[in-house]
C-alpha cells in the first residue's frame, strides 16, 4: 500500500509544482523577436519537408492501429508520437500564416512562442523515448514503424530543428514534467478499468518496493534528456546562427540564447487599507476564523476518525484553514502599513484565495442540491454554509480578486483530490466516499463530467463576484501608483506607532 501512496504523492507534488512554475513563466512580458527565412527556397523545402513527415506518420498511426487497435494509446511512445504529429501540423500552419518571412524579418507572436515551447518538448521526449528503449526495452523483431517511433522521428526533428527559427529556451523546463504526469495518471485509471491489470511498460507496476525508484528516475530522466536538448541547441546558435532567432533590445538585432534576460517587469502594484481599523479589525476576523477552522476539523477527525479526509469537503475546509492562517502571517510582516506592495507572496495568496472560494461554492452546491441530509450536524453547517459566509466577509474586506490566470489551479485542485482517492480506493479504502464517484455504474462518466462542469461554473461566478467587488468596493482595488502623500502618511504613521511603543 505504502507503494501507491508514495507514487500518487510524486504524481501529486508533480502536478503542482508545475502548474505554479507554468503560471510563474506565462506572467512574464514576451520578449520582441524575429525570424526570417534565408531564401525563397529554404521556407518551400521547409514547408515540404513538414508536410511529408505529417504524411509519414499518418501512415504509422495507420498501420499501427491496424496491427494494435486501441492498445497503441497505453503506450507512451504512442503519446510522444501524437504530440509530434500535433507540432507539425501547428507548424505547417504557422509557416503558412508568417509567409512573410520568405521576404523579410517576422515578429515572432504568441503563437509562434507556443509553438516553440511545443518543439522543445517534443525534441527532448524523443530522445527521452530513444535513451529508454535501446537500453532497457529494445526487442530485436521490432517492425518498421517502431523502428521510426524509437529513433526515425529524433532524426527527423534533428532535421528540423536545423531548419527551422527555434532554440530550446530554459524556461521551458517548466512543461518537462506535466506529459509524463499526465501519462502515469491516465494509464493508471487505464489499468484498474479497459486494460484489466495489465502494465504497457514493466516498471509501472507498483507490486515491487523498488517501483517509486523508477518513477522518480524516469522523471529525472526527463529532466537530464531537456538539458541535453539545451546543448544541441547552444550548438545551433553557436554554429548555425542564420537560423536562429534575433531578439529586438534597443533597436538593435542580437542573436542569443538567453531570452529571458531582456524582459521587463510589470508595474508595481499597491494595496491600500481603508484605514488603521479596516487593517486590524481583518487581523482579528480572520484570527477568530483560524481558532474556529482548527476546533472544527479537530472535532471531525475525532468523531469520524480517519475517514475525515477522504471527504472533498475536508479538504476544502483544511485549504481554507491554510488560506486564513497565511493571510495573517502576511497582515504580520505588514503591520502598521497602511499601504502595502503586491509582493509575490501576496499574487500567490490571491491564487489560492481564488481556488478556495470558487471551491466553496462548489461544495455548497453539490450538498445542497445532491447530498443533504436533514439530521446535518453543526460541524455540516459550518462546512457547508458557514465557511461560505466568512469566506464572503473575507472577500469584502480583502483585496483579492479572482483573475482567468487562476483557472489552472481551480483544475488541477479537483484533479489531485480524485487522483489521491482512486489510490486510496485500490489500497485501504473499502467505499468510494461519495456514491457517484463508483466507476461500477454506467452513469458514473456523467456524474464525473457534471462535477467538472459544476466547477467550472462555480469559477465563473467567482469571476463575476470579483467584476462586482471592483464596481461597488473600489476601496479594494490595486492601485499601479499611490500619492506620494499616501505613502508618506503611512510612513509616518508607522514610525509614530513603532515611537510610541517605546515611549
Amino acid at each position: 500500500m505504502w507503494v501507491q501512496l508514495v507514487i500518487g504523492s510524486i504524481l501529486a507534488a508533480s502536478s503542482v509544482f508545475s502548474a505554479q512554475a507554468i503560471t510563474k513563466a506565462q506572467s512574464r512580458p514576451p520578449v520582441a523577436e524575429t525570424f526570417q527565412y534565408t531564401t525563397h527556397a529554404t521556407y518551400y523545402v521547409h514547408l515540404v519537408f513538414r508536410i511529408a513527415v505529417v504524411v509519414l506518420y499518418s501512415a504509422v498511426f495507420v498501420v499501427e492501429a491496424g496491427d494494435l487497435g486501441l492498445k497503441m494509446l497505453s503506450y507512451y511512445t504512442v503519446w510522444n508520437f501524437v504530440l509530434q504529429m500535433v507540432y507539425y501540423l501547428w507548424a505547417i500552419k504557422y509557416q503558412i500564416l508568417t509567409s512573410a518571412s520568405r521576404d523579410g524579418p517576422v515578429v515572432v507572436s504568441r503563437e509562434g512562442s507556443r509553438l516553440n515551447s511545443l518543439f522543445d518538448i517534443c525534441f527532448a521526449n524523443s530522445i527521452l523515448v530513444i535513451a529508454i528503449y535501446w537500453g532497457f526495452l529494445y526487442n530485436p523483431k521490432m517492425l518498421w514503424y517502431s523502428c521510426i517511433q524509437h529513433g526515425g522521428n529524433t532524426l527527423i526533428f534533428l532535421l528540423e530543428f536545423s531548419g527551422n527559427q527555434f532554440l530550446v529556451q530554459s524556461t521551458n523546463v517548466v512543461y518537462v514534467a506535466v506529459f509524463p504526469t499526465v501519462y502515469a495518471v491516465f494509464i493508471w485509471i487505464s489499468n484498474a478499468t479497459w486494460l484489466n491489470g495489465w502494465w504497457p511498460y514493466s516498471f509501472l507496476t507498483m507490486e515491487t518496493p523498488v517501483a517509486p525508484l523508477w518513477y522518480i528516475g524516469v522523471f529525472v530522466g526527463h529532466f537530464l534528456l531537456f538539458g541535453l536538448a539545451l546543448g544541441i541547441s547552444y550548438l545551433k546558435a553557436r554554429f548555425l546562427p542564420s537560423m536562429c532567432p534575433a531578439v529586438l533590445a534597443n533597436k538593435i538585432f542580437i542573436n542569443s540564447i538567453n531570452y529571458d534576460s531582456i524582459a521587463t517587469p510589470g508595474p508595481m502594484l499597491y494595496a491600500e487599507y481603508s484605514s488603521e481599523a479596516h487593517a486590524k479589525g481583518l487581523f482579528v476576523f480572520r484570527s477568530i476564523v483560524v481558532a474556529l477552522y482548527i476546533a472544527t476539523i479537530i472535532y471531525q477527525v475525532v468523531y469520524i476518525e480517519g475517514r475525515a479526509y477522504t471527504m472533498y469537503t475536508v479538504w476544502n475546509f483544511t485549504l481554507q484553514l491554510i488560506y486564513f492562517a497565511w493571510s495573517l502571517k502576511v497582515q504580520m510582516t505588514e503591520w502598521g502599513q497602511r499601504i502595502v506592495a503586491v509582493s509575490a507572496e501576496r499574487r500567490h495568496l490571491n491564487t489560492l484565495f481564488t481556488v478556495v472560494f470558487a471551491t466553496s461554492f462548489l461544495v455548497a452546491l453539490v450538498y445542497w442540491s445532491v447530498i443533504y441530509k436533514s439530521a446535518t450536524w453543526w460541524v455540516g453547517y459550518m462546512e457547508h454554509a458557514g465557511n461560505n459566509v466568512l469566506l464572503i466577509i473575507d472577500f469584502c474586506l480583502n483585496h483579492h480578486f479572482a483573475e482567468r490566470a487562476h483557472a489552472p489551479f481551480a483544475a488541477l485542485w479537483p484533479v489531485v483530490y480524485v487522483t489521491i482517492i482512486w489510490i486510496c480506493k485500490a489500497t485501504f479504502l473499502d467505499k468510494w466516499p461519495y456514491t457517484f464517484m463508483n466507476q461500477e455504474k454506467a452513469i458514473a462518466p456523467v456524474m464525473y463530467i457534471g462535477v467538472i462542469l459544476a466547477h467550472c461554473f462555480c469559477f465563473g461566478f467567482a469571476l463575476l463576484l470579483a467584476k462586482a467587488k471592483a464596481r461597488w468596493l473600489p476601496a479594494r482595488r490595486l492601485l499601479s501608483e499611490p500619492a506620494k502623500d499616501d505613502i508618506t502618511y503611512s510612513h509616518v504613521q508607522s514610525a509614530k506607532e513603532e515611537l510610541s511603543c517605546h515611549v
